[in-house]
């Protein structure tokens, strides 16, 4: 169908224009959505490498937390096998919690070196840490009041700033230890194990703990289920979100480290590169030492030779500047010739314009005879 087809059959039939325009306004929609689709799927492969490169330091130090927890252990006497379950434990343990893996590692390290028992001291930190959310305190509160407690542990009992920092972070929940062990109040406990000889009261304060972490006791519901509640914010939900992408993107370097065990792993491959990378700059230095050498050189040569080096750079602009007016010329002499030639053309091309010049060539030709004769 040509355009004059088309133009009679829309001038005689407006069924097929209202048709045309529906489909092109259709075409148009789907082309439309088809870009906005392609935006927001670019805007969400964007966001999703954003998430991961930001997430990805923590995620580095989740893995070397986990590949590293049974080494530092093995130094306390500990086995690999034991570490290996107590670090898987408390990773799932803190699932929902606010609380990072290389931390809880840290905790369970200092509480290990007291006891020897990995098991023990990975339940003792979650206990600990529950009833230390579940206080509600600020987070440098909350987190002073862990290492005052841990400091306390590793001498056997508090003094009286541990035992405020630790009472500050978490009221309701001493009183709760203090009822369940039978005392009146959180200050006669806080008396009990700050007394001389008051680290078998101290350690039954923690065992104690440990078993309303899983229980609950006095009609309390567990620290467990207490800090999960307390820190059922959206604030909270945020870092437990982060921390989950943090866990997925470790999984993820885990898997990659354990397939190229064959080439040392994943930091084995990295300290490859490192040390292939350190050889090509080592070779990239002595060559840009190399060139620099020759620079300095060919620019002591040039200053020696200014005499006749500068002239010569001069006449050679001089010449740059030169051809370039030539070349200017020489394109004006074509334009010229080409019009002339056009003009000469179209008058040839005119019969008036023949019979003019034939006209010229007689008279010419009379002057001529003229001046002969």
């Amino acid at each position: 169908m040509n355009s004059a087809e088309v133009l009679i059959k829309f001038k005689g039939d407006a069924t097929d224009l209202d048709k045309t325009e529906k489909t092109v306004e259709t075409s148009l929609g789907k082309l439309t959505k088809s870009f906005t689709v392609a935006s927001l799927a670019s805007k969400a492969i964007s966001k999703g490498v954003q998430i991961f490169t930001s997430n990805l330091d923590s995620a580095i130090k989740r893995v070397d937390t986990m590949n590293n927890f049974p080494k530092v252990m093995s130094n306390l006497g500990i086995s690999t096998e034991e570490s290996t379950k107590a670090i898987e434990y408390l990773s799932e343990k803190l699932k929902g919690i606010p609380t990072t893996l290389d931390a809880a590692a840290l905790s369970v390290q200092r509480f290990t070196s007291k006891n020897g028992d990995v098991k023990k001291s990975a339940d003792l930190f979650l206990a600990v840490n529950n009833a230390i959310l579940a206080g509600g305190a600020a987070p440098e509160i909350q987190a002073s009041a862990l290492e005052q407690l841990s400091q306390a542990y590793a001498k056997g009992k508090p003094d009286m700033m541990e035992w405020r920092s630790i009472q500050t972070a978490m009221p309701a929940q001493l009183k709760q230890v203090a009822k369940a062990m039978g005392y009146a109040d959180t200050a006669t406990l806080g008396a009990a194990v700050r007394a001389q000889g008051g680290e078998k009261e101290f350690a039954r304060m923690m065992d104690t703990m440990m078993r309303m972490n899983t229980e609950g006791v006095a009609g309390f519901k567990s620290f467990d289920e207490q800090a999960r509640n307390a820190t059922g914010g959206v604030q909270t939900s945020i870092t437990n979100m982060k921390t989950a992408f943090v866990r997925g993107i470790g999984d993820i370097i885990s898997q990659i480290d354990k397939s190229l065990e064959p080439f040392g792993g994943l930091s084995g491959v990295i300290t490859k590169v490192g040390q292939v990378g350190e050889k090509a700059f080592k070779k990239l230095g002595k060559i840009l030492a190399i060139v620099v050498t020759k620079l300095v050189e060919f620019g002591k040569w040039v200053v020696k030779n200014k005499q006749w080096i500068i002239p010569l750079i001069g006449a050679i602009a001089t010449f740059v500047a030169t051809f370039k007016t030539i070349q200017t010329v020489i394109a004006i002499i074509n334009g010229v010739k080409a019009a002339m030639i056009a003009l000469n053309a179209t008058l040839m091309a005119n019969p008036i314009t023949l019979i003019v010049a034939g006209i010229v060539a007689v008279i010419a030709g009379l002057v001529l005879l003229y001046n002969k004769c």
